[in-house]
């Protein structure tokens, strides 16, 4: 969404991308883009995942969300 990368910036909270390294639908810049527009925000890549990382490696996705929410 065009208008939403200028927005970023109003959230100030804690903020994890998670990506998905084989995303063929929207690349891995806008996923950089986006942790970029966060102030603070953490990106990470799940380099064997496609469009849907929750979805294809729940488990890992899941991991990686309550690493960072301990964190």
């Amino acid at each position: 969404h065009r208008k939403l990368i200028d927005r970023l910036h109003r959230y100030g909270g804690p903020a994890l991308v998670l990506w998905g390294g084989r995303d063929a639908m929207v690349p891995v810049s806008h996923g950089e883009a986006y942790a970029a527009g966060l102030r603070g925000a953490r990106l990470e890549i799940m380099p064997d995942c496609g469009h849907s990382p929750h979805l294809e490696a729940p488990a890992e996705a899941a991991e990686r969300v309550l690493a960072f929410l301990k964190g």
